[in-house]
């Protein structure tokens, strides 16, 4: 069995920093254009760290600042102990692989081709393909799910298969540090989650640093080792997901005059909607999707001395009861209890 201290080792602030930024400035030079500043931040190993932030706070060039394809305004970034303006961008590409959403099709090549593009660091862009190379090649669509999907043309895949393939293109690059942009775009939450779930497990099992950009807010909180939080005229936060909830930096960041997060759901909510107390009475387990149908209703428990609108029994047997002016209801399941206060019983406090 293990020790106390094994499980210890190594600790978080002893893992080895893969790039570090020093009062960085990004933006545009002509006509200049600063779009964030005064940024200092440690990327280390075997993290997953997701960049969120509105439209227009600068994401994209962030991470297009930081895997060199854009200059500093101002400020350093170091790959390990090297600056990144003195390397090639031969030895950028051994030590960083950059995955872009929206890629242009790449017509009469298989999945297998695409992925295997990533070797050209090692091989040259014209280069062959030695057998360990494709050894790699191979491992990396298995790591990522796309094994399967190796001998299929590329245009030929759905935008979430072609989104695996790309990151085992950057995986094939054997690369310490992966940063991808907006890599969930326009994929369905099914798909955004196997492939956010597929980024950290890799981050894990291979000792990876992967950074992303991505616009669901709620995933990264739940998924993320780590958050870079971006905002409009406003520092760029490091941050835990847990921190970020509980010292407002979520609702200072995105919060805006109609929609506000709520983290008791970990999601954003209408501001000023106002919730009807109700009283509950479980003779049964809770149902699953009980706090879905309380927020989705607009409803809440009341407070032991608190007036409430109605009552629900959930029942033995898995029905329910709802009693409202001394009249009785009964309901088979969730969803006709909701259909019936939805649009025959919707009655404001009184």
């Amino acid at each position: 069995m293990k020790s106390r201290s094994d499980f210890s080792q190594p600790s978080y602030k002893n893992l080895h920093v893969v790039m570090k930024v020093e009062n960085l400035a990004v933006g545009y030079k002509r006509p200049q254009f600063v779009v964030s500043e005064n940024i200092n931040l440690e990327l280390k190993q075997g993290n997953l760290y997701c960049l969120i932030g509105p439209n227009g706070s600068g994401k994209s060039t962030f991470i297009r600042t930081l895997a060199g394809l854009i200059p500093p305004l101002k400020g350093n970034i170091y790959l390990g102990e090297r600056e990144l303006s003195q390397l090639s961008r031969k030895e950028i590409a051994c030590h960083v692989s950059v995955v872009f959403a929206g890629v242009g099709s790449m017509p009469a090549m298989t999945a297998f081709e695409v992925a295997a593009a990533g070797r050209f660091p090692h091989t040259g862009f014209m280069g062959r393909l030695s057998h360990f190379d494709r050894q790699i090649v191979w491992d990396s669509l298995k790591l990522v799910g796309a094994d399967a999907l190796a001998h299929r043309f590329f245009d030929r895949l759905s935008d979430g298969e072609k989104q695996k393939v790309w990151i085992a293109s950057a995986l094939c690059q054997q690369t310490p540090l992966i940063m991808l942009d907006e890599p969930a775009a326009f994929l369905d939450f099914t798909s955004r989650y196997e492939i956010m779930h597929v980024l950290l497990s890799m981050a894990h099992s291979q000792s990876k640093t992967i950074l992303l950009s991505t616009h669901d807010v709620p995933l990264a909180l739940r998924l993320a080792d780590q958050l870079i939080v971006a905002g409009h005229h406003k520092p760029l936060a490091l941050t835990s997901p847990e921190e970020a909830i509980q010292t407002g930096v979520i609702s200072h960041y995105f919060n805006k005059r109609q929609l506000i997060y709520n983290p008791s759901i970990h999601d954003f909510e209408p501001e000023g909607r106002n919730f009807i107390p109700i009283h509950v009475n479980f003779e049964a387990p809770q149902p699953v999707a009980w706090s879905l149908f309380l927020q989705r209703m607009g409803l809440c428990l009341a407070k032991h001395d608190e007036k409430a609108w109605l009552e629900i029994t959930v029942k033995k047997d898995g029905s329910f009861e709802l009693n409202r002016n001394s009249k009785t209801y009964k309901f088979e399941n969730l969803s006709t209890m909701s259909q019936f206060l939805r649009y025959e019983k919707t009655i404001p406090m009184e």
